[in-house]
């Protein structure tokens, strides 16, 4: 005596979707205590890896002069 024939073969459930991704957030602006020795170029070097976008940091900065920074002051370090 044979059982109840099997039940019919189910279809393969979908692949489940991939969770979505978080939209990336913009990068933050950064900030920088002005330090003895401190440059707009030297700090856009660090920044951006290229001194020559100094006039980013120094737009974002507008009350600060290129050759007059002043020691203990915080700078704005917009994102690349």
């Amino acid at each position: 005596t044979e059982g109840p024939p099997p039940p019919p073969a189910q279809p393969a459930a979908p692949a489940p979707a991939e969770p979505a991704k978080p939209a990336e957030a913009a990068p933050a602006e950064a900030s920088h205590v002005i330090v003895a020795g401190d440059t707009y170029w030297d700090l856009a070097k660090k920044a951006y890896g290229d001194g020559a976008r100094w006039k980013v940091i120094s737009g974002a900065n507008k009350g600060y002069e290129p050759r007059r920074l002043p020691v203990g002051a915080t700078l704005t370090i917009p994102p690349k």
